[in-house]
């Protein structure tokens, strides 16, 4: 296997003494070798931190001299501050998943074969310790015009970035701030798009993804997630997310307007979506005068 590319891992920790064991150890079991996990630690006011310092003392530890709010913001603040000329790839992780041990050789041959700036995958939803009832939320359908305005690619803990791409969002990041940033992988995905990156979403899942309370995301499978997606719709908080994507990506107020008009978004309501059911929804709400 050829490891000459330089892979950084930001890992972003808050109170996960209960979990980050098991993510580490399925991070460090990867096939591909030539890697570097670098932690951040959002103010845990728990044993995360000695934990992993006592039990993976090579690791390394940057831990936040105040909470920053959100695992949103310490990835954001995390990969502002990174010196990235040391690395080819650029990779997110939770502190309660567990890798597949192939996810980076898989993603690094994706790079190669489709010549590719970001990346990202499906993942194995699962609750506890039971790997048995598994369930794939798919996100790996056909990208289309308009669908990093309202979704993102999938889970950021499955993103992969090129050091070209991950260098510009920085940038990006370090000029403009990231107050109006609610979901880190949603405005990655949409500023890869919007700048003309070329994104790949893996139909294979690349790992399992812990279902728990303290889930910020979760896996938007079952009725519950289905209800919290409708509730986001009907309260406004979902377009409000897509408006304030658009604010920071410094749309101009007429191409604003011409993506909230009723016109664009009845024209254009099978473009905005990747899966099939969103699909049919959104342009249900769109009738509806809902969205």
């Amino acid at each position: 296997m050829n490891n000459n590319k330089k892979v950084l891992i930001i890992m972003a920790t808050y109170n996960g003494e209960s979990w980050v064991k098991e993510q580490i150890s399925s991070i460090l079991n990867q096939t591909y070798k030539n890697t570097e996990l670098v932690i951040f630690d959002d103010f845990s006011t728990d044993s995360t931190v000695d934990f992993i310092s006592s039990n993976f003392p090579a690791i390394k530890i940057i831990k936040r001299s105040k909470n920053l709010g959100s695992a949103s913001n310490n990835f954001l603040q995390a990969l502002s501050s990174i010196d990235l000329r040391h690395y080819d790839f650029i990779c997110f992780s939770d502190q309660d998943d567990l890798w597949m041990n192939d996810k980076i050789e898989r993603a690094l041959a994706c790079f190669k074969d489709k010549k590719i700036d970001g990346y990202s995958s499906n993942v194995k939803s699962f609750w506890g310790a039971n790997f048995k009832d598994c369930k794939i939320n798919d996100k790996s359908y056909d990208q289309v015009e308009y669908d990093y305005f309202f979704e993102s690619a999938g889970p950021g803990c499955t993103y992969v970035l090129s050091r070209e791409l991950a260098s510009d969002i920085q940038l990006y990041i370090i000029k403009n701030g990231a107050n109006l940033v609610e979901h880190y992988d949603w405005f990655i995905y949409a500023y890869s798009r919007s700048r003309g990156y070329k994104w790949f979403i893996d139909k294979n899942p690349s790992l399992y993804y812990r279902q728990h309370n303290s889930n910020f995301i979760g896996d938007n499978v079952g009725f519950l997630a289905y209800y919290k997606r409708l509730k986001n719709v009907l309260n406004g908080s979902y377009r409000s997310e897509v408006n304030n994507n658009i604010d920071y990506l410094k749309y101009s107020i007429d191409y604003k307007n011409k993506i909230n008009s009723r016109l664009f978004l009845v024209w254009n309501s099978f473009h905005l979506r990747r899966n099939p059911r969103d699909k049919l929804a959104l342009f249900i709400f769109i009738l509806l005068c809902i969205y």
